[in-house]
């Protein structure tokens, strides 16, 4: 019966798949690094971003905030082992400027197409948006804070379930979940576009 009454925050994909989400946090030589090497590191860093999303590897990437010493996410489709990899790979990991925390999380299907076809076309132009994401310990419902974008079972650390809330309002959703973790996302919306939550 308690069930029942979470469902309607709780968003379960009939068509789900696994992804590896990947928390880029501060890195032992954050902050360390000379002025040259830090923008050399960067362009590089958005380089390797750009090669795993078009190997077809990595679905969405950007950075985040309200998470102390985090600076971003990489949300790979790509096996566990494989995003593993090539998160480690990253330019800015080697130089142990950032260091990579990865969670598998099992999510709807399809998330990126959308965007990848918008990319394809002529005259694309990135947009970006913030949206709230928040890794909760225990899933309790939240009527007002609108409606999970996306949804799911997350595994590998002290949070059980993920959700990127149709929401900015950061203070608002720490307020509903004080034992969860909530962030800001920077990232461009059609990569949730067509997908059920």
């Amino acid at each position: 019966m308690a069930l029942l009454r979470l469902l309607p925050f709780l968003a379960f994909p009939l068509l789900a798949t696994d992804y590896r989400l990947c928390f880029l946090n501060d890195g032992p030589n954050s902050g360390k690094v000379d002025l040259a090497r830090a923008k050399e590191l960067q362009a590089a860093h958005f380089q390797h971003i750009e090669s795993m999303w078009k190997s077809g590897a990595l679905e969405n990437a950007g950075p985040i905030s309200g998470i102390p010493n985090a600076r971003g996410i990489f949300l790979f489709s790509a096996p566990p082992a494989e995003a593993t990899r090539l998160a480690e790979a990253d330019p800015t990991v080697a130089a142990g400027i950032l260091r990579v925390a990865c969670h598998t999380w099992t999510g709807p299907a399809a998330i990126g197409r959308a965007y990848r076809i918008a990319h394809a076309q002529p005259g694309f132009e990135e947009k970006y948006t913030k949206k709230v994401g928040l890794l909760m310990k225990i899933v309790t419902p939240a009527p007002g804070l609108g409606k999970p974008i996306v949804s799911g079972v997350l595994r590998g650390g002290d949070y059980q379930y993920f959700a990127l809330l149709d929401t900015d309002q950061i203070d608002a959703v720490k307020a509903k979940f004080p034992d969860a973790l909530a962030f800001i996302w920077f990232h461009d919306p059609r990569v949730w576009d067509g997908v059920e939550p």
